[in-house]
């Protein structure tokens, strides 16, 4: 951990990887996947709900039920952040909100029985005191979901080549091999002639 933030290593990536295509996939066949032991996927799972890196839970395709969505970017008065924070956070509409650096300070996503509903609830932010400038983009079609922040190289993920032990800084230079990981082709090679696989 480096302040504050926990960088995953080979394993967790893993394991977040196996999570992500099933969040349902018991402990049991995440192990046998990875070739490794069910204790230690429990124990890894654990930590990394404990921190607050993994969690597990279902959502909702916005293509497959009747409702509207948007996303609303606020600005805000500096000293009224914290308050417009906890204004919206628990407003029934919130479904997640982004605290950014840019134009706006906050990115809301929102949903509502309709777009009529989108629109009272915007309303009711721009009159929240503080609120200097409210722009809304009404969702039509969620063509890419990926239900959250996946675990990639480089993105929060330390991983080492087996070969060389040279860390691996980006997703694009990883070269997979079953479940091993390698910085380059050479490097797979050098391993398969050493390790005669």
């Amino acid at each position: 951990m480096v302040d504050g933030w926990m960088m995953l290593d080979e394993l967790d990536y893993r394991i977040a990887k196996a999570l992500r295509e099933d969040g349902r996939l018991p402990t049991k066949h995440i192990a046998a996947s990875l070739g490794i032991s069910e204790p230690t996927v429990r124990s890894r799972l654990k930590k990394l709900k404990e921190m607050g890196v993994l969690q597990v839970k279902a959502s909702l395709n916005l293509g497959k039920i009747d409702c509207a969505a948007a996303f609303l970017a606020l600005k805000v008065k500096a000293p009224k952040m914290q308050e417009i924070l906890k204004n919206i956070a628990n407003l029934p509409e919130v479904d997640a909100v982004y605290q950014t650096f840019g134009e706006y300070d906050f990115i809301i996503l929102a949903t509502a029985n309709d777009v009529k509903g989108i629109q009272k609830f915007g309303e009711k932010l721009a009159a929240l005191d503080g609120v200097e400038s409210l722009k809304s983009s009404l969702i039509i079609d969620n063509p890419v979901d990926r239900g959250g922040f996946s675990a990639r190289v480089g993105v929060g993920v330390k991983v080492k080549c087996l070969n060389c032990r040279k860390e691996i800084k980006e997703e694009a230079n990883l070269v997979k091999d079953e479940d091993r990981f390698f910085c380059s082709q050479t490097c797979l090679s050098e391993y398969k002639v050493k390790r005669s696989v």
